[in-house]
């Protein structure tokens, strides 16, 4: 019984996507989201959402870059 469970379980691992190929999907979309933000940001309805959304991007791209820099630092 303990192995039928466990073949179970190990089966439906399998199934489910690499967490890599849903990392690749979700950069896939949010740049795809961001390219979208980007061309409306001339569009009065969406300046403020483009701005939002932007200051977002910097403070990601802005808190890698300070992570990395740690990282790299001798201790």
């Amino acid at each position: 019984m303990m192995i039928l469970k466990k073949t179970r379980r190990n089966s439906g691992l399998r199934q489910m996507e690499s967490a890599s190929s849903v990392r690749r999907s979700l950069e896939r979309s949010l740049r795809s989201y961001l390219n979208m933000l980007t061309a409306l940001k001339e569009v009065p309805d969406w300046q403020d959402a483009y701005a939002e959304i932007n200051e977002l991007v910097k403070a990601a791209k802005n808190s890698a870059v300070a992570r990395k820099k740690n990282n790299e630092e001798p201790e």
